[in-house]
Order: C-alpha cells, then structure tokens, then sequence
C-alpha cells in the first residue's frame, strides 16, 4: 500500500484495547478408561485409553508492553491466547505369569500430542512484523515394549524392559522452527523424527539384599544383615541424527 499510493503508515491513537482480543476460555475433557480380562489365572489382556492436558508451560505471559516493545526492534512476543496441550495415548497388551515369582508383559502404545506450541512469523503487521508463538504443532509415538520382572528370589530381585519406539511429528518443541519463522503463512507440515526418537531403548534394575540375621556371621553377630546394593543399567541406540564434522560449517552457511 506504501509503495503504490505513497506516503508512510502513521500510528493515530496510540496501542490500546482495540487491537487486542479476549482469550476464549477452553473446556477438556479427559477420560481414563483401562480394562483388564483374565484368560486364565496366569494370564490376562488389558487395554486403557487415557487423555491428559494441560496448560502451556511457556511462551503464554505477554504484557501490553511486549507488544509496545516490537517498535523498538523486539521480533518475538510471547502469545497468551496458547491453547491447552492435550495428549491421547492407546495402549493394548497382555501379561503372563511364569512359575510362581517371574512374569513378563508385552505392551503396545500409540500416543498423540496436540497443540504443541511452535513460531509462527506475523506479516503486515503495524509498526512492523513480528514472530510470535502459536498452538500448530503434533507428534505422533508408536511402539511396543517387552517388560521382564522377578520377584525376589535368593535375595535377588530383577527387572529388565525393552521398548521399541517411532517418534516424528511436525516439532520437537516449541524452538524447531526457528530458522524457517521468516518463511510467513508458508510453513513446511512435513513430519519428521522428532529429537526424542531413539528406536531402542534398554533398562535393567539390579537389586540383592541381605534380610536381618542373614550373610556371614562375625564375632556372634550377622554385621551384614540388612546390607544391600542396587544396579541400573542402561541402553539406547537408533537415533535418526549423525554428528556433522567442522568442516561441513563454511562462513557461509554456519548461520543457516
């Protein structure tokens, strides 16, 4: 409009109310469902549905001045209208008893993640443009896990879990498209792996005690009685990410 008919855009009141909106207040809803159906006295299926929400953790506390502020050079204001997180998870499985202190289960889950903050660039906004924060993004978690669990035994109690995981969705948080901001309306929906995927994931817990009057006796008395330690382990691998070298960074390109 400047550039075809002339002239500058002038500012005439000064920024008030009327530019500014009322935040739409949001109800959800939030069900848990599980259901577990025996097969025999050793085995059973079991299923739940579950939603959770909650409000944005970041980016929702913005003042009149913030907005002010963009005329003097602020390019990213904070947006208090964010919408509330909402994650819906499906999980199916079963669970077997072996003998009488063993077990292993075998779950699958399908977790969603909507509204997840992201950038967003503002055009042809007065006095200028600006990047702000918005409620766009999505994930997507599927996998299944293999859990083994002994109950104590010979002192001895041990747990191990394996979990296979696909993770991707259009953000990993609330900074993944802070390059592309400057792109406008033109944002790139495309999913991708998120930074929290990794397709194998390992846990094992370790645990030996000794109960009172128990372990070698000293002197008339079991000093080690009550005396235990416990093992973590850990293990993950299948990233999507590999580590570039100093020499893919050139003057050039070290900003993009």
């Amino acid at each position: 409009v400047t550039v075809q008919l002339g002239g500058t855009p002038e500012q005439r009141d000064g920024l008030n109310d009327r530019v500014l909106e009322d935040y739409e207040a949001e109800v959800t809803v939030m069900p848990r469902i599980g259901v577990s159906f025996p097969v025999t006295d050793r085995a059973l299926f079991f299923a739940s549905y579950n939603v959770v929400s909650q409000r944005p953790s970041e980016n929702a506390l913005a003042t009149i001045q913030d907005y002010a502020g963009a005329n003097s050079g602020q390019s990213r204001i904070n947006n208090a209208n964010l919408r509330p997180e909402k994650t819906t998870s499906y999980e199916i499985g079963f669970r077997q008893r072996l003998g009488e202190r063993a077990a292993f289960t075998l779950p699958g889950f399908y977790r969603t993640q909507e509204n997840k903050v992201t950038l967003r660039n503002v055009e042809n906004a007065f006095p200028s443009e600006y990047t702000t924060f918005a409620s766009e993004d999505f994930t997507t978690t599927k996998g299944a896990e293999f859990e083994f669990e002994l109950r104590r035994t010979n002192n001895v109690q041990f747990r191990a879990n394996y979990t296979l995981s696909f993770a991707e969705g259009t953000g990993s948080d609330s900074n993944t498209a802070t390059i592309i901001a400057w792109r406008g309306v033109l944002f790139p929906n495309t999913l991708d792996p998120l930074a929290f995927d990794q397709r194998h994931t390992i846990n094992t817990t370790l645990d030996y005690r000794l109960e009172e009057g128990e372990g070698p006796m000293i002197g008339g008395v079991h000093p080690f009685g009550g005396f235990g330690f416990n093992l973590l382990g850990q293990f993950g691998s299948g990233t999507p990410y590999t580590q570039l070298t100093a020499d893919a960074f050139t003057p050039i390109g070290v900003s993009t």
